[in-house]
């Protein structure tokens, strides 16, 4: 009866209980009660588990650089500095993104964040008739311009110094305000590069570090073939094995650095074929699916009334952990080319020694 009730704007009970006229005001059904009961031990275990963390999240890869960051609003549009020079707000106002879109993303010592608009000036919570606005009007950061920074999934909150969360607010404009004491919507922001063009990278070499290709030791057997000569002379008989495998692979680099780009790199790892790749993820991990094949054959001849059982062998390591340093082409908006160090961690399957082990056996 009352599992369809939602409170405080979620779907409520389609049908109103009238208990006016009952001689005791608590004689709910007994499967009413228990309905509810299960309704709010949900609605408890909902409240307690929202997925909002407080960490940098995506906000990560821009912090100190030079192209910025972005932010754009649930409805769809970037914030932006708007005004003239002397009375600028920040609103949730262009479809796309030009340089009043663009922010220089700077950590404080207490580790909240700064946002700096293309003058140099700090936004800041600025009180203005009783609205918080947020404004870029500091030439020097005080605890109004510091913003804490929650992530849900890939979008972000800010928090600002009088414990509110920043949210675009629809007055006559798209405000952005430091005005809601619980987040929503209106408060989460997709997170950019702040550059209109952005800069392109290539991986242009990988070099392995500590890695000793003896780990690769475990011999297993991965599939076998079975000829019997039942007759009274030798038999030559040619055995072909091989054996598929699907895989994954993961690349986890100690930094995230080309911002939304994805790249991959074809290396050998003791003559086995990896893929060291690079996806945009502020998680730092990207993972590849993958099928390997491993084949060899052998002739052997089989004398009468024997049988020979080949099995292919092969050296794997199913967990192999290999670090490595990357070159990286970075070309800027201008055209500038820079090299970029970065250090990660493959790890995947590894594969090495394919032979062929023949046994002869009684037919």
């Amino acid at each position: 009866m009352l599992d369809n009730v939602v409170f405080n704007g979620v779907q409520q009970c389609p049908n109103d209980i009238d208990i006016s006229t009952s001689s005791n005001l608590f004689s709910l059904s007994f499967s009413s009660f228990i309905s509810l009961s299960k309704y709010s031990f949900y609605l408890l275990n909902t409240l307690s588990s929202l997925p909002i963390v407080s960490s940098l999240g995506p906000l990560d890869m821009y912090i100190d650089k030079e192209e910025g960051v972005a932010l754009k609003a649930d409805n769809g549009n970037f914030l932006s500095c708007i005004g003239t020079n002397e009375s600028m707000y920040l609103e949730a106002a262009k479809a796309n993104k030009d340089q009043w879109c663009k922010f220089r993303v700077t950590k404080s010592p207490d580790g909240k964040v700064l946002l700096q608009d293309k003058r140099g000036k700090y936004l800041s919570r600025y009180d203005e008739g009783g609205i918080q606005y947020i404004r870029p009007v500091k030439s020097s950061p005080d605890d109004c311009c510091k913003f804490s920074v929650f992530t849900d999934n890939n979008m972000i909150l800010l928090k600002a110094d009088n414990t509110l969360y920043v949210s675009r607010i629809q007055r006559q404009r798209q405000n952005i305000e430091a005005a809601k004491e619980g987040p929503d919507e209106c408060c989460k922001y997709a997170v950019s590069i702040g550059d209109v063009v952005e800069p392109s990278f290539t991986i242009v070499s990988i070099e392995l570090k500590d890695f000793n290709p003896d780990q690769i030791k475990s011999p297993t057997a991965v599939t076998e073939q079975t000829y019997t000569n039942n007759t009274s002379i030798n038999q030559s008989h040619t055995f072909k094995l091989s054996w598929t495998d699907k895989t994954s692979e993961t690349t986890t680099w100690n930094h995230a650095w080309g911002f939304s780009s994805s790249l991959s790199f074809d290396i050998l790892i003791a003559k086995c074929s990896a893929t060291v790749s690079y996806n945009g993820s502020y998680q730092k991990s990207s993972t590849l699916e993958k099928t390997v094949t491993v084949a060899d054959e052998t002739t052997i001849t089989v004398p009468p009334k024997k049988r020979v059982v080949a099995k292919l062998i092969i050296n794997k390591n199913d967990n192999a952990v290999v670090p490595f340093r990357a070159k990286i082409k970075k070309i800027d908006c201008n055209g500038a080319e820079t090299i970029l160090t970065e250090e990660g961690t493959w790890k995947g399957i590894l594969y090495t020694n394919v032979t062929i082990d023949a046994s002869e056996q009684p037919a």
